[in-house]
């Protein structure tokens, strides 16, 4: 799992990877899906969507991640994302905790 956690802090390593509103947004800064090919950013669902698919692992870190901002009163990790005072650099620290964590690191 850390190899995935790895892979989706670096899809969106900088703050124009990432985004928020949408799974995935092109260079207009249109929604596209998570895979298109004119994805450019990545909201933090739609990251882990793109890295792990809709598989066991997928559902694995979306349920560490959802355990771990439960006490920031987010019902959804899209919404954690998605929160006026979530920055990109608050989901770098996030992951960056879950990649230390993790158990293959």
């Amino acid at each position: 799992m850390s190899a995935e956690l790895k892979d989706i802090k670096n899809l969106i390593s900088t703050p124009e990877k990432w985004c928020k509103g949408s799974f995935a947004r092109n260079t207009s800064n249109i929604p596209v899906g998570e895979n298109s090919e004119s994805a450019c950013k990545w909201c933090l669902v739609g990251a882990l969507f793109k890295i792990c698919g809709h598989s066991k692992n997928s559902a694995e870190i979306h349920g560490i991640i959802l355990n771990e901002i439960k006490d920031l009163e987010h019902v959804t990790v899209s919404r954690f994302n998605d929160h006026v005072d979530t920055t990109h650099e608050t989901v770098m620290n996030l992951l960056d905790a879950f990649i230390v964590k993790s158990p293959s690191n």
